[in-house]
């Protein structure tokens, strides 16, 4: 999850959509972002279940996911936790 967010564009079309619902065309003119390339980091946060789509005849209109600063919180907390256990585990190179 945290490598698909690494990308400055899929945050900040996160962000967008943690404001509200939109469909591509919106998120990629308030972007300035061609509508292909929107549609490819809406699939990779799709794929990590970041946003949900919902297809309106011709058009998809994408929100981000319920629960998702949750489970945002649950990941950087695993993070903390694994690096605390490798230094734990080596102890202090100062020593």
């Amino acid at each position: 999850m945290l490598k698909v967010l690494a990308d400055p564009n899929r945050l900040a079309i996160l962000a967008i959509l943690l404001d509200g619902e939109r469909c591509v065309c919106e998120i990629g003119s308030g972007l300035g972002l061609a509508q292909p390339l929107v549609s490819h980091h809406l699939k990779q946060l799709a794929a990590i279940g970041a946003v949900t789509v919902e297809k309106r005849g011709r058009w998809h209109y994408y929100r981000s996911a319920p629960g998702l600063i949750e489970k945002l919180s649950s990941n950087l907390l695993d993070l903390h936790l694994a690096g605390t256990a490798l230094i734990n585990d080596k102890g202090s190179v100062c020593e």
